[in-house]
C-alpha cells in the first residue's frame, strides 16, 4: 500500500495550493492507494482545516474522495507526522511507501520529524516539494529545526508512545489538546 501525505500551510494562497498539485502529481504517478491532508485549523478566524481546503481543491481536480484521508488536528509539523501515523493506525493502513510533500525550504526539517515520528524502519521518501519563494518562512526554518531537534531530544526514532507523551505535555500547541 502506497500513501502521499500533503502537509498544510496556514493559508489559502499560492503555497497551500502548490503543496496540493504536487500532491496530487505523486499520487497519480505513483498509483498510490490513499493521500493524506494534513493540517488543523490555523488561521485566525476560521473554523476550516488546512485540510479540509486541501481535500476540496483536490477532488476538484477529480481525486475520488474514498482515497482521500483528513487528519485536521495538527496545527505544526510534528503534529502533522503525529497525528498522520495515528490516523493510518487508527485505520488499519500500512503502508510500504509513505511519500511526504511540503514546500521544498521545508523538507530538511520534514525529513527529521516523520523519520522521528514514523521510525527508521519505514519507507519514506522525501523527494517532492514545492518550489516557492517564501524567504520569511525560509529564514525562520533553522530557528524551528532547532525546536524540533529539542523536542525530540532523548526520544527514539517510532516511539509513538512517548512522543505522545511529551508532546500532550510539554508542546505549547498540544498540551491543552486531549488525546485522540
Amino acid at each position: 500500500m502506497k500513501v502521499v501525505i500533503v502537509l498544510g500551510y496556514n493559508c489559502n494562497c499560492e503555497e497551500i495550493v502548490g503543496r496540493v498539485e504536487t500532491g496530487i502529481a505523486v499520487f497519480r504517478k505513483i498509483k498510490a492507494d490513499y493521500i493524506v491532508f494534513s493540517g488543523g485549523a490555523t488561521l485566525p478566524n476560521t473554523t476550516t482545516t488546512e485540510a479540509k481546503f486541501m481535500a476540496e481543491y483536490a477532488i476538484k481536480r477529480k481525486i475520488d474522495k474514498s482515497r482521500i484521508i483528513l487528519e485536521e488536528e495538527s496545527l505544526d509539523t510534528i503534529g502533522n507526522a503525529y497525528f498522520s501515523r495515528k490516523i493510518l493506525e487508527k485505520l488499519n493502513i500500512k503502508p510500504e511507501l509513505v511519500v511526504v510533500v511540503s514546500s521544498c525550504y521545508h523538507m530538511k526539517r520534514v525529513r527529521y520529524i516523520f523519520t522521528k515520528v514514523f521510525g527508521r524502519s519505514s519507507n519514506l521518501v522525501f523527494e517532492y516539494c514545492f518550489s516557492v519563494n517564501n524567504r520569511k518562512m525560509a529564514e525562520l526554518e533553522e530557528k524551528k529545526l532547532k525546536r524540533a531537534l529539542n523536542f525530540f531530544q532523548n526520544l527514539e526514532d517510532g516511539d509513538l508512545s512517548a512522543i505522545e507523551e511529551k508532546l500532550f505535555t510539554q508542546h505549547e500547541l498540544y498540551k491543552t489538546k486531549p488525546k485522540i
